[in-house]
Order: structure tokens, then sequence, then C-alpha cells
């Protein structure tokens, strides 16, 4: 109950501030200098400076169907949704490292999501037309596919407490690491600054990879069966 109603006042406090503060035009403030640019690779189909872009431009090109606004609102929209998603990637985050749960565990991840919302760099690429509210969101995605591939006590309550649908996702081992791997993907094609974040989620999954082979040749010796994944 504590975790939703964090993620609902996150989502309705930086949704408030957010829409207020939206950039419903071309603008060089706030370093987005490459709005123009954008906004012609959008409008026109091509493509912008190197290194173009790709996932930006796929997922950014569906707001311009939106029924209302001109394309310079609904790209800010976009990059205002991307930060928002960002920061309730971030309460998840924190409620599923944190050791304690309860009120304290989601009053930490809604303190460090408002903070993260708030800071000066982070708002003032959630108001404008830029890639980075886009880059910001793969990274917090990847970090919880790592946070999902290697399970902390919380996480593992959580999970079993999840509905079955979900359940039966995340218990598939093949489905973690191949979204993982979707996620790293579309992320390298909006900014290769991601490349870092991607090169350590990589070294996870070779780890964990060799770690359930060993797992499986000690359970085969001792006639053990296999752990249940999470």
């Amino acid at each position: 109950m504590w975790l939703y109603a964090t993620l609902m006042f996150v989502a309705l406090v930086l949704s408030l501030v957010y829409g207020l503060t939206l950039v419903p035009t071309v603008t060089w403030a706030h370093q987005a200098g490459d709005s123009g640019d954008l906004l012609t690779a959008v409008a026109t189909g091509g493509v912008p400076h190197p290194t173009g872009y790709p996932s930006y431009l796929l997922l950014v090109d569906a707001f311009r169907w939106l029924p209302w606004g001109d394309l310079a609102l609904q790209q800010a929209l976009f990059s205002a949704l991307c930060a928002i998603a960002t920061a309730l990637l971030v309460v998840l985050l924190v409620n599923a490292l944190t050791p304690v749960q309860g009120w304290r565990a989601a009053f930490a991840g809604g303190f460090a999501a408002l903070w993260l919302g708030f800071t000066p760099l982070f708002w003032s690429q959630a108001v404008v037309v830029e890639v980075y509210s886009l880059h910001a969101l793969f990274t917090a995605l990847l970090w919880w596919w790592a946070v999902v591939l290697t399970p902390t006590p919380t996480l593992r309550k959580e999970f079993r407490s999840a509905r079955p649908a979900w359940r039966v996702v995340l218990a598939q081992q093949w489905a973690t690491p191949r979204l993982a791997g979707l996620t790293a993907g579309l992320a390298l094609g909006n900014h290769l600054t991601v490349a870092a974040s991607v090169a350590a989620l990589l070294l996870l999954l070779v780890w964990r990879y060799f770690a359930q082979r060993l797992s499986r040749g000690r359970n085969a010796s001792d006639g053990s069966h296999p752990p249940t994944p999470l």
C-alpha cells in the first residue's frame, strides 16, 4: 500500500510541476540547443546530427498523433513523461534495495525520486525537446533489470506477492535477460553514453550464466533439484 501511494504521489507532483513549466516551443535555454534539429527530423522524417538517435525518433513519433498541441509541445511532453517514468523507477529501485520495508522504504524511495526530479539539470531536460530524459529512463531501466537479475530478499518478497501473470513472466529464466537485452539495444540507439551501463549489465549476465551453470553442476552431483528462480 505504501509503495503504490508513493508512486502515485510522485507521479502527481512531478506531472503538475513539469506541466506548469513545460517549454511549448523551440528553445536554446536549458542546454536544449538540439531541439530545433530534433524537431525538424521528426517533422520531415529525416535524421538529426550524429549519432542520429533512432530510438528517440521512433518513440517520439507516436506523440505526433496527439489531437492537440504542435510538434514542439508534443515532443516536450514526451520528455516530461520519460522523466516521470524515470522517477517512478527510482522509487522501485530504492524499495527493492532497502532492507527495511513499509512506510520507511516508501518514504526513502519517494524522497530519492523527488530529489532527482527537482534537481536543476534533470528538471531542465524534462521540460524541453531533448533526448536526455529518455536516456535517463533507459539507464534506470537497465539498473532495474540488474536488480531483477540479482534479486534482493525484498524483491523476492515482492515477487512472491505479485500477481500470478507477473510471476509467470519473471520466473522464466529466458525472459528477463532478453528483456534486458532489448532495453540495452534501444538505449544504445538513443545515446551512446549508456554503453557504460550496458557493459555493466552484460558482465552481470555473464556472471549469472556461469553461476547458474555452477549451481546446476553442484545440484547434479548431490542429486538435489535446481533452485527455483527468484
